[in-house]
């Protein structure tokens, strides 16, 4: 029988490699440190019958026909909701957007507003070679909007991280690659440049429809889709192994020879995909270069607030992306309003209607003072009704802090990469190890990354 291939991590990257692995090779073996696979897409049911999700929710196709026949194979209408643009609300300045998802540069100081619009209309051309996310924004968004909307939501409302510190592409993170501006009309007019279509978004998610469909289950949450996954990964016989760590990586001639778990099986292999943090992986083959790799991380903390209220929301946007800087919510989610037959996504003997607001800290913070503040938020933003009543409410930390995307964590883990692959040939990096920051890049990396192997 051939040597086995390892895969450390079971997050979307480590599920789709392990599938295509062991559609290629066979001899599969996926190893995950937790109960259960599946990464950030993970559910929570409780005793009432609501489900909310505790990280990711939506899964999109990539457009890539191979790769989107393997995420979409057991989704269909009848147990699935097939959406088209997402119906993303955005809260900034007292005001709910129900209709855009985007930072609405008009709610600005109209002096602020008129000299960021001066700006962004000189720039002439997209800016695609940058230092840092501060110069990306200024040379593709002028310095008003830079100050008063990347820096006042990235830096001060967020990360507390200067943008000079950041890595480029980090806004998307926040839903600010396009701003909203002028008039509906001028803005589809405006958007017909192709400079000015990445800098400006439609005043509706109705327009400018992709032909890439989103998906969300009509019961249960987001760790849906891991399950039909999961059984790709049982029909083709990968090896599955959970609640087990890698305790060892034993190499010799620059090639892994085995990897030792934490019950003291060794496992040989041929092969290494590795999908979780790159320098647990030099420290496990004792390569560690402690003067060169040990700069200390920066992070930042999530919390999730789960909330049902007892009467309906005042908006049906599925998401809410809220950019104030005076409120703690960073986005919420409002899971009624995703499924297409709302009636089967309210719970019929009480009729609750849930959501879940996500907030960013930059420091660990008191969790139940913060459930209160997000309550209260959730009143001022006009998303529950004044008269309705919470009647669950469960708030949770999101892993153990998140490292922000500077240019020293990316630095750092080019050097890791680097360092490894020179001492180590069989070992490939995927998902966040390989730098890709969302899902639909990180299924994308792996799958070019394994159609590569031979």
């Amino acid at each position: 029988m051939s040597k086995k291939i390892i895969v450390v991590g079971s997050g979307v990257a480590g599920i789709l490699a392990a599938i295509l692995l062991q559609k290629k090779f066979g001899n599969v073996y996926l190893i995950e440190q937790d109960k259960k696979i599946g990464g950030l897409f993970c559910s929570k049911k409780f005793n009432n019958g609501l489900t909310f999700d505790q990280g990711s929710h939506f899964i999109k196709a990539t457009g890539i026909k191979k790769l989107d026949q393997i995420i979409t194979l057991g989704i269909n209408e009848k147990k699935w909701n097939i959406l088209g643009n997402l119906k993303g609300a955005s809260f900034f300045g007292s005001k709910l957007n129900s209709r855009s998802p985007f930072f609405d540069t008009r709610l600005l100081n109209r002096n602020i507003y008129k000299k960021g619009i001066k700006e962004i209309l000189k720039i002439k051309k997209f800016f695609k070679t940058q230092k840092n996310l501060k110069d990306q924004i200024e040379k593709n968004f002028g310095s008003t909007f830079t100050k008063y909307i990347f820096d006042l939501v990235i830096n001060k409302k967020s990360f507390r991280c200067d943008l000079k510190e950041l890595d480029i592409n980090s806004h998307y993170h926040f839903g600010l690659g396009r701003l909203l501006a002028f008039s509906s009309g001028e803005a589809r007019k405006l958007k017909q440049n192709k400079v000015y279509d990445k800098k400006f978004s439609f005043h509706s998610y109705n327009e400018g429809q992709s032909s890439l469909k989103s998906y969300y289950p009509k019961k249960g949450g987001s760790e849906e889709w891991i399950k039909l996954l999961k059984k790709q990964l049982i029909k083709l016989k990968v090896k599955i192994i959970t609640n087990t760590r890698v305790n060892k990586i034993s190499h010799k001639n620059k090639k892994i020879k085995s990897i030792t778990l934490n019950g003291g099986k060794k496992i040989l292999c041929s092969k290494v995909f590795w999908t979780i943090n790159p320098g647990l992986f030099l420290k496990l083959c004792e390569l560690e270069n402690k003067n060169r790799l040990n700069k200390k991380i920066k992070k930042i903390y999530t919390t999730l607030h789960h909330i049902a209220v007892n009467r309906a929301f005042l908006t049906d946007a599925q998401y809410i992306q809220c950019y104030d800087p005076n409120l703690n919510t960073y986005r919420v989610t409002l899971y009624p309003n995703i499924n297409l037959d709302q009636k089967k996504s309210i719970n019929k003997s009480k009729k609750l209607y849930h959501l879940t607001s996500e907030v960013i800290s930059h420091k660990i913070p008191n969790i139940k003072f913060l459930e209160k503040k997000i309550i209260n938020e959730l009143y001022l933003m006009k998303i529950i009704p004044k008269n309705s009543q919470v009647k669950f409410k469960h708030s949770e930390n999101l892993l153990n802090g998140i490292p922000i995307p500077t240019i020293d964590l990316k630095i750092q883990s080019q050097k890791i990469i680097k360092l490894a692959k020179n001492k180590i040939k069989n070992v490939y990096f995927l998902g966040k190890a390989s730098g890709a920051y969302s899902t639909g890049l990180i299924m994308i990396n792996a799958f070019n990354e394994v159609n590569k192997i031979k």
